[in-house]
């Protein structure tokens, strides 16, 4: 759950002073295909993310569940 938190926060900051450093950046080809890549693997880590905790809320055994197959 760390990681998947650290993924999604990353490039946040709450200093409003530097929110707006990269915004005047140019960007290349290359970094707007990372840029696209990056918004879709938040995209779907926060639908596994959201669908593991509704799951969790169901069935709260569910942590337990997948340990025990290892």
């Amino acid at each position: 759950m760390i990681t998947f938190e650290k993924i999604l926060n990353e490039g946040n900051t709450n200093n409003h002073l530097m929110k707006g450093i990269d915004l005047n950046a140019p960007m290349t080809s290359r970094d707007k295909q990372i840029s696209l890549f990056m918004n879709e693997l938040k995209l779907l880590l926060t639908n596994i993310v959201r669908q593991f905790l509704d799951t969790l809320e169901k069935n709260s055994l569910l942590g337990l569940e997948c340990l025990f197959r290892f």
